[in-house]
């Protein structure tokens, strides 16, 4: 099997605050895998060493958390290229426990989070998918799901709810235009930080004000 990767830092117009830090952009991941028949599968990611693991977003730069992320990305499809796999979730199976070693040593975090390795096998996930699909001749989502699971994914919904995300900086009216533009829920982001020292009683008054 063949890959290629990249990834491209997208700016985020304003801060986006959660978990108690604040992200400023976000790198959006390609892989491109080529099966042993010629097919192609590409897969896309967005890393969120945030999302994935808050105390290694602490520890380090917002660029070299990102960087630790996608040095994994690229471990994994170097280890991929060797196996042979029946399904992108075998695929993972047989990843995850060298991967795990090796993400704690690139990460210097004994309990670095699951999270964060899983985050990182995204783009490479979504490619294995795209990749068995080409060669078994799939075209359409439902033809993705394994027998086993179509009963529990069969619900069809004919209407969704908008539920925009507010984080840390959103101003109270821009949050209010969010609910006059049709918006049914705010899922409101709790536990900021402001002074920087993780006390909890400080981030709780702040949601409070806030709130």
């Amino acid at each position: 099997m063949e890959f290629e990767c990249g990834f491209e830092w997208e700016p985020l117009r304003t801060p986006l605050g959660f978990k108690g830090g604040s992200l400023t952009g976000l790198w959006q991941t390609a892989v491109w895998l080529r099966g042993a028949g010629g097919c192609g599968g590409l897969g896309l990611g967005t890393q969120s060493t945030l999302w994935s693991d808050p105390e290694l977003f602490a520890s380090c730069s917002e660029e070299e958390g990102n960087r630790r992320m996608y040095a994994i990305t690229r471990e994994a499809l170097a280890r991929a290229r060797a196996l042979d796999f029946a399904s992108p979730p075998a695929l993972l199976d047989a990843l995850l426990p060298a991967l795990d070693a090796y993400a704690r040593e690139v990460t210097g975090r004994p309990d670095l989070r699951l999270t964060f390795i899983l985050n990182a096998l995204v783009a490479l996930d979504n490619a294995a998918w795209q990749l068995v699909a080409a060669e078994q001749g799939w075209r359409t989502f439902d033809d993705l799901i394994p027998e086993a699971a179509r009963p529990a994914l069969s619900c069809r919904h004919r209407e969704l709810a908008l539920i925009p995300l507010i984080s840390y900086g959103m101003s109270p009216a821009a949050a209010l235009a969010e609910v006059e533009q049709g918006a049914a829920v705010l899922k409101i982001k709790l536990g900021h930080d402001p002074a920087g020292d993780g006390d909890p009683e400080k981030m709780l008054a702040w949601d409070c004000r806030r709130l």
